[in-house]
């Protein structure tokens, strides 16, 4: 069971996130709330002049995610 602030990746594109929230759907499916950061996870914050890539939340079955150690 996956819980909030692991390491995700969406197996149908590899796109790669942490986990924001988990639960119990009404068809006792776990749902995840998922800040997804593209390809990659961003170095650092304070790495370079840039800005850090902002990450965008999606919604997942749990069964579609691979932890990532």
């Amino acid at each position: 069971m996956l819980t909030p602030g692991q390491k995700v990746r969406l197996r149908s594109t590899g796109e790669v996130g942490i986990v924001v929230w988990t639960w119990q759907n009404e068809q006792d499916d776990t749902d995840v709330y998922i800040a997804f950061f593209g390809n990659e996870f961003p170095q650092s914050k304070y790495v370079g002049s840039t800005s850090p890539k902002k990450p965008y939340i999606l919604r997942y079955y749990e069964s579609s995610l691979d932890r990532i150690d």
